[in-house]
């Protein structure tokens, strides 16, 4: 076994997490589009992020992969929150990925308990990607908190503030 079992363990717990993140984000730009008609943020949102955490849990799948581990899924939690106002809703994605962010540190220390170095240098590079990620979120919960309740220029002004996931 080129991985300890106890690493295997969190590097599930993880993968996990990005498909739960996809899920969480799904329900939020379906709310942004279909209850505050807002195409613009539902769309970036949708596809620059949402779509994004699911090629993340891949990455995840790849590490184990690497050392003949499959990774283990198991059911995701519904999302059918329901928000105030976009404040609230980006103040959820953010805690969400803040967790994420703690799940990964933890998952580091566990493989570096454990002396996986192999999945350490795994996970230090997938931590540059998940940073670029939330500093994006980190951006949309400011602007959310400038304009709680300003639907339309929240919309209007998305495409300026640099929201392409791990692209460009």
């Amino acid at each position: 076994m080129l991985i300890s079992q106890e690493t295997s363990k969190a590097l599930d717990l993880l993968y996990n997490k990005f498909f739960d993140l996809n899920s969480l984000f799904d329900n939020a730009v379906s709310y942004m589009l279909n209850v505050w008609c807002m195409p613009n943020a539902s769309e970036t949102i949708h596809i620059n992020l949402a779509h994004t955490f699911p090629l993340m849990a891949d990455k995840i799948s790849e590490i184990k992969d690497n050392y003949d581990e499959r990774s283990i899924r198991t059911a995701l939690v519904a999302h059918d929150e329901e928000f105030e106002n976009l404040s609230d809703m980006m103040e959820l994605l953010y805690e969400n990925c803040a967790n994420a962010y703690e799940l990964i540190k933890a998952t580091f220390g566990i493989a570096m308990e454990h002396n996986d170095v192999n999945v350490v240098c795994d996970l230090a590079d997938f931590q540059r990607d998940f940073n670029k990620i939330i500093g994006q979120i980190y951006t949309l919960k400011n602007k959310a908190d400038q304009m709680p309740v300003e639907y339309d220029k929240f919309d209007r002004h998305i495409d300026k503030w640099g929201i392409v996931g791990l692209g460009a």
